[in-house]
């Protein structure tokens, strides 16, 4: 909890330092790394929902860049199965949240893709995007 507590008073440090300096890529960097390093927290809480939110930062961050969508996508996907299982929601939210994120994370690798990101048969091996393997479209994806 504290240091999920300490990344988010980072970001909101860093948000005002890249206001002071809106071109220094130093601020960019570690407003990027802070997003990051939030949603893993939350992933490891159980906290699907501010990890989505954080993670989805990273592509607005850094719109073009294939890693970007790529880490999001990443980061988003091993939400599903929190999603898949949440306890607070009914089984339909379950299913319409899991399938949200799923249709999200499909999206964001479609835009790394389309980004530059060269190894696609790697995703298929990468273990956050097993919940992904049945769905046609992430078949679609990885033709």
């Amino acid at each position: 909890q504290e240091g999920r507590k300490l990344f988010v008073r980072a970001i909101a440090a860093q948000i005002k330092a890249r206001a002071a300096e809106p071109m220094n890529p130093t601020y960019l960097q570690f407003l990027g790394n802070h997003y990051g390093n939030l949603a893993r927290i939350c992933i490891a809480m159980n906290d699907h929902a501010t990890a989505l939110t954080n993670a989805l930062e990273l592509p607005k961050l850094y719109p073009g860049s294939w890693k970007a969508y790529h880490d999001a996508a990443t980061l988003i996907a091993e939400c599903i199965p929190m999603a898949e299982r949440d306890s607070t929601f009914t089984p339909q939210q379950q299913e319409q949240t899991a399938e949200s994120y799923a249709r999200q994370t499909v999206e964001l690798l479609r835009q790394s893709i389309a980004s530059g990101y060269k190894d696609v048969p790697r995703i298929k091996a990468e273990k956050a995007f097993a919940p992904l393997l049945s769905r046609p479209d992430f078949q679609a994806l990885l033709e």
